[in-house]
């Protein structure tokens, strides 16, 4: 057996519904009328959003939770066309700074009880306002320049204005200390910053805003904010 799974959205919000599409045959041609399929939804967070190429959301350092993984109920048998179609919704997103994406994947199982697997990328829009990192180099040399272009968006993906952005470059430097477990010796990472510049600046919905940077060696990470307490916050680490 083979199948194709598409859907009728690429992207949903939390809450809405995206019809997916199982179209099923057997390998000789015809369809694969009557089989059974199975599957499950699994949400992880991301940085990138397709709509903004480049640009990554959410905080750098933000600690990653375990991908949350639901089976999907109730699935169809697959008709005498050789095609299922079934409802995926997200109603309850991790609490996190950055992008959502939702896996879906389906098996197929023919009566031999072979599986064939496909899956399936929905994004998710993001239940508040975004704040989008770009960096406009490759690598930066020592005592050069890094620049930035940031850009807001809103819960629709529409570029926005935003005001009295706050921006911070630190330094990220790490240390190792030993310690002592028992009867053998071990060592564990100490990473601390070290605030290196800061200011405020303007972003403009039909115009990207810009932050040039002098660095010298090391490891850097650029922090951006609304003025808001409560809006986005974005970071992007870089040597």
């Amino acid at each position: 057996i083979e199948f194709d799974l598409t859907a009728d959205k690429t992207e949903i919000a939390a809450g809405e519904t995206a019809n997916v599409t199982v179209d099923g045959r057997f390998l000789y041609g015809a369809p694969a009328a009557g089989l059974a399929i199975e599957g499950e939804r699994t949400l992880s967070t991301t940085r990138e959003w397709d709509r903004f190429k480049g640009f990554v959301f959410g905080l750098a350092d933000e600690q990653a939770g375990e991908p949350s993984v639901t089976p999907l109920a109730d699935l169809p048998l697959v008709g005498d066309d050789g095609k299922a179609t079934f409802p995926v919704a997200v109603d309850r997103l991790p609490s996190t700074t950055q992008l959502v994406n939702a896996k879906v994947t389906v098996r197929m199982r023919e009566t031999g009880g072979r599986a064939v697997e496909r899956s399936l990328t929905l994004n998710i829009r993001p239940q508040g306002e975004m704040i989008g990192i770009r960096p406009d180099f490759t690598e930066v040399p020592q005592g050069g320049t890094a620049k930035f272009s940031l850009i807001a968006v809103d819960q629709a993906g529409q570029r926005k204005t935003l005001a009295g952005a706050n921006w911070s470059l630190v330094k990220v430097e790490r240390n190792y200390q030993w310690y002592r477990s028992g009867n053998s010796w071990n060592y564990e990472p100490v990473t601390f910053t070290k605030a290196v510049a800061d200011g405020t600046f303007d972003i403009a919905a039909d115009k990207e805003g810009t932050v040039s940077l002098p660095v010298d060696w090391g490891r850097y990470r650029l922090e951006v904010d609304s003025p808001d307490p409560d809006g986005p916050a974005t970071s992007y680490e870089f040597d």
